[in-house]
């Protein structure tokens, strides 16, 4: 949950498909509630 999500964040953004559930699985907890507090 620091800079070295920075990178991967953009693109995963960019999917809409991050807001199912089986990629929020797979991207993991850290990053999904880095969208959430967005």
């Amino acid at each position: 949950m620091r800079q070295v999500t920075w990178p991967r964040r953009p693109a995963i953004f960019a999917r809409p498909a991050f807001a199912t559930p089986q990629v929020r699985q797979k991207a993991g907890a850290g990053e999904f509630a880095l969208l959430n507090t967005r």
